[in-house]
């Protein structure tokens, strides 16, 4: 009993990784990678709620439902102007509930996804992307800037 209680005490976590996970680069990868499902998740929980009760009907909810998938569709594609759109919105949405008097759930969960766009994984998953004057070659070069 003594032995397992030793064990315990210098546990560290690094056991249930595989061995290549404990490079740092890996690790930040990962957490990219969570914040990402999380958030889509969050993002995707009242379109995938109305359906399920039958709300969605209306041509302007399904329009609606269209264009946030594409918009969180290019976020996972790595779009910067993506990551800006869902930061107005959920901004404006997280602001607006001052005068909704709506359900705090629904504000828990606006805010969290708001929390997750904003948060370092998530800036670095999107800092990552395709294009601009910022972008990086596959060999690590920088772009030629010509205008």
């Amino acid at each position: 009993m003594l032995a397992n209680t030793r064990a315990l005490d210098s546990f560290d976590g690094r056991a249930l990784l595989p061995p290549d996970m404990h490079d740092r680069r890996t690790r930040q990868e990962l957490s990219e990678w969570l914040v990402l499902e999380a958030f889509v998740l969050l993002a995707a929980a009242p379109w995938v709620l109305s359906a399920a009760l039958g709300n969605i009907g209306n041509g302007r909810s399904i329009i609606a439902t269209c264009i946030a998938a594409i918009v969180v569709v290019a976020l996972v594609l790595r779009r910067r102007g993506a990551w800006w759109i869902l930061v107005a919105f959920y901004g404006v949405v997280v602001v607006s509930y001052a005068w909704d008097r709506a359900s705090p759930l629904l504000l828990a969960v606006d805010a969290a996804a708001l929390l997750l766009l904003v948060s370092r994984p998530m800036r670095r998953y999107v800092a990552k992307g395709h294009g601009g004057a910022r972008a990086r070659r596959l060999d690590g070069s920088q772009p030629l800037d010509i205008h």
